[in-house]
């Protein structure tokens, strides 16, 4: 019996041990070799640490799904919390699928790569050649490559409008979301870079064209099925659907008090390829351990070596010492002595991220049901890679020749951010001062608030923490970006600051038409003198329409959401600046017979020319930001 006793003693360490050992492993095995490495002593309990602080804060994380690999191990895949609060669902990260925003990109890209190695694709084909049934307008000679739509540098104007739907039945096909929604090409292929997510989907719809396979199928025959991702996919299939999590987002009421809205439900994209892929957090270990293998998978040939190392290559950057580079999808990064690749995403009620360090054999997913996990995902992020950045301070090195001959007067100015708003009313968010300042003050230069100094020709680091930020100058403007999306310097008459005053200051002078010509109109008539008064009734009804639109679309509209596209009122709305403009013109027959008509008095007259051009004003400026037509 003692025997037996002493057996037990001796077996409890290990089988308390397999316990805390995930089930499933990318290797198929029922035991996961922990990574021998000292670095790595005490990460689950690191980990719980850090999720322990945002599930216990007031305004709380509900829940959330981490994995962390190595090329040959899992590191750590565990579940946090709750995926649904109602039925007190707990996170798995073998059975709760999580949505990915924009991380879904990455396995987009996944499949092109795929399709350039089977010869369907090639990397600076122009798109045109491949989807021959949708039309691109593009007004430049230079087309949209395969590389353009991969590097984000394709220049299309990107919108959210139409975006979702409310039901599946509603969800239209890449095609046809395409043919409706595709924005036209606004900045010239290969010379910005720009985010796009309707770029992505167009990329998405070439795997369609270039396979001739539905994208999602074509994904589980060449991506999902040798990774052994079978609970992954774009589709909104029922198997898909069952176990996702339930999207939460901390409110204030009316009283500034907290609550949580749960009531987002599922996210019906029609941006299939940009966003739309649910998956589980060991599928996304099995895709990190084939990148981390370069391309191999449980013995399989997933994707070429060179192949993945050409994704990770920089494929676009401004300046060569810039920290921040883009690959073929992937962001690039280098922090110190360490370069590291990602993709992050996040919509309403979730965030998600997935890091790569293939130099340290290391990366990492994470998907939670909340946005209090946007600061969560880069604290987990930097958690690991303080583990690998070397102790010591690594100071970058500039050219030590280099002598400025800038002229920094010329990059001053406003700049605005270039990614999406050009040809749809979108762009009236500008309007309300989304402006970056460049300034020159004496010797110092300020670029968004922050003094920076430049280190080699146009690249200029920031002094407080060596931030870089790069200029370039194209089409005889300046442009800078921090290597996360462009801005471009506005001209004196394109700038916010011009434009809400000059537009108030029209308002002002309309309502001042609207309201002294009836009153003069009533006056004169009791005198039984009644000068060409038809004028000013037509004029002042074009006001009227011109000031009551933009009244409506303020007061009415506030958190209005075009992610499901224009709901119907807007289409009367916007039908007031064209009657109003239609009106002015009628009108503008009758103009010279008014100022003609000695009866009106000089300051009649002044007030009047007034009035003609602060309508004429407006329109110029209702245009500049789409709001003359149905721009949605």
């Amino acid at each position: 019996m003692n025997r037996i006793y002493f057996w037990i003693l001796l077996c409890l360490p290990y089988v308390l041990m397999a316990q805390n050992v995930p089930q499933k492993t990318s290797q198929g095995e029922s035991d996961v070799d922990i990574q021998k490495s000292y670095t790595w002593n005490n990460l689950e309990s690191s980990i719980d640490s850090i999720f322990d602080i945002y599930l216990k804060a007031e305004e709380s994380l509900q829940g959330g799904v981490i994995s962390i690999v190595s090329s040959d191990s899992i590191l750590l895949s565990k579940a946090y919390g709750v995926s649904d609060l109602e039925t007190n669902k707990t996170f798995d990260p073998d059975q709760t699928h999580v949505m990915v925003a924009s991380v879904a990109k990455l396995i987009t890209a996944t499949a092109v790569f795929k399709l350039m190695e089977q010869g369907k694709i090639q990397l600076d084909q122009p798109v045109k050649d491949i989807i021959k049934d949708i039309t691109i307008q593009n007004p430049f000679d230079q087309p949209i490559l395969v590389r353009h739509l991969l590097t984000h540098t394709a220049g299309f104007d990107d919108s959210a409008m139409g975006d979702e739907v409310k039901d599946r039945q509603k969800l239209a096909s890449l095609k046809d979301h395409l043919k409706k929604r595709l924005p036209p090409v606004v900045w010239e292929p290969g010379k910005f870079y720009n985010y796009s997510n309707r770029g992505m989907v167009l990329l998405a719809y070439v795997v369609e064209c270039a396979s001739g396979l539905p994208f999602d199928q074509f994904l589980r025959e060449n991506v999902y099925r040798p990774l052994n991702m079978d609970k992954s996919g774009f589709d909104y299939s029922d198997e898909l659907l069952n176990n996702l999590f339930t999207r939460y987002r901390w409110k204030e009421n009316e009283k500034r008090g907290l609550f949580l809205d749960g009531s987002y439900g599922i996210k019906y994209t029609n941006q299939i390829g940009a966003s739309g892929f649910k998956t589980t957090g060991y599928d996304m270990a099995n895709f990190m351990q084939m990148y981390l293998k370069k391309g191999m998978f449980q013995g399989i040939k997933v994707l070429e070596e060179e192949t993945i190392e050409n994704a990770l290559k920089p494929q676009f950057f401004y300046h060569d010492l810039m920290d921040s580079k883009q690959g073929l999808t992937w962001r690039i990064r280098k922090v110190q002595d360490l370069t590291f690749y990602y993709h992050s995403g996040d919509d309403v009620g979730l965030e998600s991220i997935l890091v790569m360090v293939p130099d340290k054999d290391i990366a990492y997913f994470f998907a939670s049901n909340n946005n209090v996990a946007s600061n969560l995902k880069f604290e987990l992020r930097d958690f690991l890679l303080n583990k690998l950045i070397s102790k010591e301070k690594i100071e970058k090195k500039y050219p030590s020749d280099f002598v400025s001959d800038t002229d920094l007067k010329s990059l001053a100015g406003s700049y605005q951010y270039m990614n999406d708003g050009y040809t749809t009313i979108e762009s009236v968010s500008y309007l309300f001062g989304d402006v970056r300042k460049v300034k020159l003050e004496g010797d110092q230069f300020f670029v968004n608030g922050n003094v920076y100094e430049e280190v080699d020709k146009l690249l200029f680091r920031r002094k407080r923490d060596s931030l870089l930020v790069s200029f370039v100058i194209n089409d005889n403007r300046a442009h800078y970006s921090t290597g996360y999306g462009t801005f471009r310097q506005l001209k004196w008459y394109e700038s916010p600051s011009l434009h809400l005053p000059a537009m108030m200051g029209c308002f002002a002078i309309f309502l001042s038409a609207v309201i002294l010509w009836p009153i003069q109109y009533f006056r004169k008539r009791k005198k039984g003198n009644v000068p060409v008064y038809k004028v000013k009734r037509t004029i002042g009804i074009a006001a009227f329409l011109i000031l009551f639109f933009f009244i409506l679309l303020g007061t009415t509209t506030q958190g209005l959401s075009l992610k499901f596209g224009a709901p119907s009122y807007l289409y009367f709305y916007f039908t007031l600046p064209i009657l109003g403009a239609l009106t002015f013109l009628i009108g503008l027959f009758k103009v010279p017979a008014f100022f003609k008509n000695s009866s009106v008095s000089i300051l009649g007259k002044v007030h009047f020319a007034v009035v003609l051009l602060a309508i004429v004003a407006c329109l110029f400026i209702y245009n500049y930001y789409n709001l003359l037509g149905y721009n949605f």
